[in-house]
């Protein structure tokens, strides 16, 4: 998987475990790579059977030829030709080791994992689900057809995944985040359902979310004032000294000074604790709280203490 400076010709041979449009991923043992036939009819390159193409699908064995790419992220194939062999058998998938999936070593390598759902996002053809990992996040693409209507029912269920890790990278070739493309039906499950509906979970005090909890990242709900509102993106919530800020895809306007109830899931934001994919309802109106007359110097010294000594600051923000 060394960078590749200049192409060369290559014939590779594995079994398909993803496809989508001209692009495919193939897999021989415990090495997959990208095969790029997206490109090539514009490029020249491709010179074969749009009809062999247009039929691989998952489980599929193929042999590729032409060039190896240095790729966008990690070396890919532009193809030439693509021979369909026959049927293949899909390769058992890994478990995952976080310190490999979560900076991007597994990219185009089928696995598996656990994962808490969030949240989603629709994609057009397909949902994207929001999944978190003890403090890690990743996504999930599941096409649409795989699932009974809107994922809305696996919010705060823990699931059992398996498909194949790609990553997401910027333009400098960086791995951004990991993404897993979900192929089957089977292949996601409910390991564990959720606790209720959004405002069912726990009430935890606003200046408490990123405390200590026994039974650690499910849904929380918490109470507050909304001292900022930025609809469709996200509000500020205070309760006495303490302000959060609570992302959510809810296009509600709310007023300065509603005292509203949010439930979502906790993420730890650079040395703070925010609300993240949360849901918000208007509990009352109300008056914003008082603005607290404090010096910048004096900010500064109440957390110095506070560090020193291993103790909470008062006021916390």
């Amino acid at each position: 998987n060394a960078a590749i400076d200049q192409p060369y010709p290559v014939r590779v041979r594995g079994v398909v475990t993803w496809r989508r449009n001209r692009g495919i991923i193939i897999q021989h043992e415990q090495a997959g790579i990208w095969i790029d036939a997206q490109s090539t009819p514009q490029s020249g390159l491709w010179r074969g059977d749009e009809a062999a193409l247009e039929s691989v699908r998952p489980g599929m064995e193929i042999e590729v030829e032409w060039l190896a790419s240095r790729g966008g992220y990690m070396p890919n194939i532009l193809a030439a030709t693509i021979h369909v062999v026959g049927e293949g058998n899909e390769p058992e998938p890994l478990p995952i080791d976080p310190r490999r999936f979560f900076t991007g070593a597994d990219c185009c390598l089928r696995v598996t994992t656990r994962g808490l759902v969030q949240g989603y996002r629709d994609d057009g053809h397909q949902w994207i689900l929001l999944l978190a990992d003890g403090p890690q996040r990743f996504t999930a693409s599941v096409p649409k057809e795989l699932l009974d209507g809107s994922p809305q029912s696996l919010v705060d269920t823990e699931v059992r995944l398996v498909g194949v890790a790609v990553t997401h990278f910027n333009t400098r070739g960086e791995f951004l985040a990991p993404r897993l493309h979900i192929v089957w039906r089977d292949d996601i499950s409910v390991e564990y359902p959720a606790s209720g509906a959004a405002f069912d979970a726990a009430l935890v005090p606003l200046a408490a979310i990123g405390h200590y909890r026994p039974l650690g990242g499910g849904r929380i709900r918490a109470r507050g004032i909304v001292t900022f509102s930025d609809p469709g993106q996200f509000l500020y919530a205070q309760d006495g000294s303490t302000g959060v800020r609570v992302q959510t895809e809810a296009i509600d306007r709310f007023t300065i000074g509603d005292r509203v109830e949010v439930a979502g899931f906790v993420e730890i934001r650079g040395r703070f604790a925010a609300l993240i994919e949360a849901t918000v309802r208007r509990i009352a109106p109300g008056q914003p709280p008082e603005p607290l007359a404090i010096a910048p110097d004096t900010i500064l010294r109440i957390n110095a203490d506070a560090s020193r000594t291993g103790q909470m600051a008062e006021p916390g923000d």
